[in-house]
This record gives C-alpha cells, sequence and structure tokens, in this order.
C-alpha cells in the first residue's frame, strides 16, 4: 500500500499484478480497495483482473485509508485525486473500471484527459443519481432519506454491502464481510457525505465528450441503481457498448463477474488510436470588459494580469482577440475568475464547462467557448456568472452561489 499526494491529502493506493496494460478500479459507495482479497468472489475477481495487466486500486477521500475530510468532495476534486494515483503509479494510459458512483468520476477523467484513458467499463453506474421530472430513473427523496435514517441509526451492520449482491445475502461468510467493509469503508458521517455527494451527481450534459471505448454492464434487476440508467448511457456516449444480463448483482463482481473480465480484456487488447482531434472537456473562463465595448478596450496591464492569474491557476490562455483561459479543472477556473473580479471590479466574467478543441492559433476554440462568452452578455460588471452545468459538477467543493435573472448562477466566494 502507497499514497498519493493530491491537494495537501494522502489518497491510498495499491497495485496488483503486472502487464503492459494498467488496470484502475475506481470503487463505488465506501467500499475500500483492502476489502477485495478478502471474499472467495472478489479475490479471484481480482486475480483474474491481475492475469490481464496492472491492477491500480484507491480508496476515495474521505473513505479507506485515504485521509479524512472536513467537507463533501465534488467530482472535480475526486478527478485529481485519480489523476494523482495515475501520476504516481507512474501510469500514462489505462483501463477505468467505474462501479457505481466510481462511473461518473471515470466519465469525467476520459472527457477531461482522454490521451490517459485506454477504455472504460461502466459498472451498475449512473449518470444522475437522484430522480427528477426528466430523471426518473434516479432515487426518490423517500429512498434517499431512508439511507440517510440507516446510516444515521444503524452503521455498521453492513446492509449497504449487503445490497451489493442480495443472493449472497443470507450467508453468514459475507455478512460478517459486509459489516467489517462497512466499517472499514467510512464512518457514518463520511458515508452521509458520500451519499449526498452522489445524489447531487448529474454528469448528463457531458456524457456526448466521452470519446474513449466504452462497455456498459448492467443487471436488469439491479436493485441499488435502475437499469435505465446503463441503458441511457450507452446510448449517450458515442460509440458504447451495453451488456444487460439478469440478475441482481449491482457490481458484477460477485456473480458472473466473468462478465466483467472479459469486458477489461477486450478494452485492454485494443491497439490504442490516436485521437480524432484535440477535443477535451474543459472549464472556459471569458473575461470581458464592464463597458461592453471590444475586448481591445481592456487596458494593457489588466490583459497582462488575465494572463498570469490564468497562467498560475493551471489554465491555458484563449487566444486573441477572446481573453480569458481554459482549465481541466473546474474549480481552477472559479478560482481564477473570482481572483479577477476582487481585482478588476470593472470586468464581467462568465465559466461554462464542455467541449474545446485546439485551434490554428494555438488557442481552444469550439462550443464552450462560444457558451461561455454568450453568458457575459448578461453578467453584471464585477461579478463572475456561471453556467449550470459547471455548477453540477462543483457541490460540496464550498462554492457559494445565487440565482442571477438568467438561467445562470452567480459565484459569490469560494472554499475557506
Amino acid at each position: 500500500m502507497r499514497y498519493a499526494r493530491s491537494a495537501g491529502l494522502h489518497i491510498a493506493y495499491a497495485i496488483a499484478g503486472a502487464g503492459a496494460v494498467d488496470i484502475v478500479l475506481v470503487l463505488g459507495w465506501t467500499f475500500p480497495f483492502r476489502a477485495l482479497p478478502r471474499l472467495p468472489e472478489t479475490a479471484g475477481t481480482l486475480r483474474a483482473l491481475s492475469d490481464i495487466g496492472r491492477v491500480v486500486l484507491f480508496d476515495k477521500r474521505g473513505t479507506g485509508l485515504s485521509d479524512p475530510v472536513k467537507r463533501l468532495p465534488s467530482l472535480d476534486e475526486r478527478m485529481d485525486d485519480l489523476r494523482a494515483v495515475l501520476d504516481a503509479a507512474g501510469s500514462h494510459q489505462a483501463v477505468l473500471v467505474g462501479f457505481s458512483e466510481g462511473g461518473a468520476l471515470c466519465m469525467l477523467f476520459a472527457a477531461a484527459y482522454p490521451e490517459r484513458v485506454r477504455g472504460l467499463v461502466l459498472v451498475g453506474a449512473f449518470p444522475r443519481m437522484a430522480a427528477a421530472p426528466d430523471w426518473p430513473a434516479g432515487w426518490s427523496p423517500e429512498r434517499a432519506a431512508a439511507a440517510r435514517a440507516y446510516i444515521q441509526q444503524g452503521w455498521g451492520g453492513g446492509q449497504t454491502i449487503l445490497a451489493l449482491a442480495p443472493s449472497a445475502a443470507s450467508r453468514p461468510d459475507f455478512r460478517r464481510y459486509a459489516a467489517e467493509t462497512e466499517q472499514e469503508g467510512a464512518s457514518p458521517g463520511a458515508a452521509l457525505d458520500v451519499l449526498e455527494m452522489n445524489l447531487r451527481v448529474d454528469v448528463r450534459p457531458l456524457l456526448g465528450a466521452v470519446r474513449a471505448p466504452t462497455h456498459v454492464l448492467h443487471r436488469t434487476d439491479d436493485g441499488i441503481i435502475d437499469v435505465r440508467n446503463g441503458r441511457a448511457l450507452a446510448a449517450a456516449i458515442p460509440g458504447a457498448q451495453l451488456t444487460e444480463l439478469p440478475g441482481d448483482d449491482h457490481v458484477f463482481l460477485f456473480d458472473d463477474s466473468a462478465t466483467l473480465v472479459d469486458a477489461v480484456r477486450a478494452l485492454a487488447g485494443r491497439v490504442p488510436s490516436p485521437p480524432a482531434s484535440e477535443r477535451v472537456l474543459a472549464a472556459v473562463l471569458a473575461v470581458a470588459p464592464g463597458t461592453r465595448p471590444p475586448a481591445s478596450a481592456i487596458p494593457a496591464e489588466t490583459l497582462a494580469d488575465i494572463t498570469r492569474q490564468v497562467a498560475s491557476h493551471g489554465g491555458r490562455a484563449l487566444a486573441p482577440p477572446l481573453v480569458g483561459g481554459t482549465f481541466a479543472s473546474p474549480r481552477r477556473a472559479l478560482a481564477c475568475g473570482l481572483a479577477l473580479a476582487e481585482a478588476w471590479p470593472p470586468l464581467r466574467l462568465a465559466a461554462h464547462v464542455g467541449e474545446v478543441e485546439t485551434g490554428p492559433g494555438g488557442g481552444a476554440v469550439g462550443s464552450a467557448v462560444e457558451d461561455g462568452h454568450a453568458i457575459l452578455a448578461a453578467v453584471i460588471p464585477g461579478q463572475l456568472w456561471i453556467s449550470r452545468v459547471l455548477a453540477d459538477l462543483l457541490p460540496g467543493a464550498g462554492f457559494t452561489f445565487e440565482a442571477t435573472p438568467s438561467s445562470s448562477l452567480r459565484c459569490l466566494a469560494g472554499p475557506g
């Protein structure tokens, strides 16, 4: 077991097996990676995967052996954790296997860092967990309330782990395993945080940006995540394959794990093809003067500071005549925008997330750049407005938002 550093936190990870292909397991819920070898079924799945390549496992921040956190982590922060683990493990490209909410993290990472993802296997995954008028496949408020009540009153009894494979729930060895795994995975408070983060996940607008070869696995009778989620993922991700099997094994680790192993083997055996373009998922920060003249009206001193701020926050400046930058992390885009709003109050700022492509002059072009600048038309000088798509990636990241007269949100403050 080793530790990777991510934003000052220690993320626990381990490596099993060897080989030319890396396979990263992004486990769902609070499931700790050390629990995998302790049950015959899951140990057998891990051995089979390690016969294919080098398997990298890790505990998400706030769970297992990774550092606890004081606030709810966002998908954006967990994406940074995954990147830190890959860097620490020396992995340049991997097959990502995302279980349950780990699937959303894998999809986001694949869209933002396509060059690092050889393929995706999404197991019992979802694009949005909570039900909504346009999303009946999600959890109802009553179901979410029942989960909160269990965590507060019965956490450690193993019920959330037993639900992964109901057909095995009557076995004494599995019941002991479930209780121990639940206790080791997280405290009740941390489990509540993970639940709230999951209930706020909504990556539906970004699915079209996933370009990695993708195989979706889902059980028709999955009692945790409705099978309509898997069908929706396969329909929305370009070229994705769906394997839907009868049964209720939510994670394909217990019953018929050969299906999971075969899906990973097929992706690991593919010859990686170069991306057709430089399209990636990115956060766009658009900047304009307060009085709405052309961008050239921004003073040279301010333009120079905008360029410095974009670079210091890990972004790339937009090509003139556009002003602003693109960022792999939405958090960095907002932190940069807030810093500019404080330093230069006359500016209008807007942020959005979507696909961008490297233009002829090196700057980013694409719909996300255009949409980010379209938000600027309504922004009040001295304020930073963001799209709701971007806000959906940042629950728990410590930013404060308020509604605006348009469909956008105003970013009032950042973490701390």
